[in-house]
C-alpha cells in the first residue's frame, strides 16, 4: 500500500506547473482546503503520538538497564521517562538541519581534534 502511495505521488508530482512535495499539498490538491487542514492536523498528531511512543519506550529501556545493574528500586520509570525525555530535548535541540550541518561538523571535529591532541 505504502508503495502504490508513493507511486501516486511521484505521478502526480508536478500537476499544473505546481510541485507537490508532501501529501498534505497533494490532498489539498485534489481533495480541497479541508482536507489539506485535515491531513496537516492528521500527520502532526502522528509525529507527536510517535515521539511520544519512543520517549516512553526508551524509558522502558533505560529502567530495564538499571535493573540489570542495580536492583535497588531507587530509579522509578516515570522518572526514566522523563531523562529519555529530556535526552530526547537535548537531541532535538543540539543537532542541527542539513543546511547548518557543516558548521556543527566543523566545530565537532575541532573540539574532538583539540581533546586527542
Amino acid at each position: 500500500m505504502s508503495l502504490y502511495a508513493n507511486i501516486l505521488v511521484a505521478r502526480l508530482h508536478e500537476v499544473g506547473g505546481r510541485r507537490k512535495i508532501r501529501y498534505r499539498d497533494l490532498a489539498g490538491y485534489i481533495y480541497g482546503k479541508k482536507m489539506y487542514r485535515l491531513t496537516w492536523a492528521l500527520q502532526y498528531v502522528n509525529l507527536f503520538m510517535i515521539n511520544t511512543g519512543y520517549i516512553i519506550l526508551a524509558g522502558q529501556a533505560l529502567k530495564a538497564i538499571y535493573v540489570l545493574f542495580r536492583d535497588d528500586g531507587a530509579l522509578k520509570l516515570p522518572y526514566c521517562i522523563a531523562i529519555a525525555g529530556f535526552v530526547c530535548a537535548l537531541f532535538a535541540f543540539g543537532i542541527p538541519h542539513l543546511s547548518a550541518l557543516r558548521v556543527w561538523l566543523v566545530s565537532q571535529r575541532s573540539l574532538v581534534l583539540y581533546i586527542l591532541s
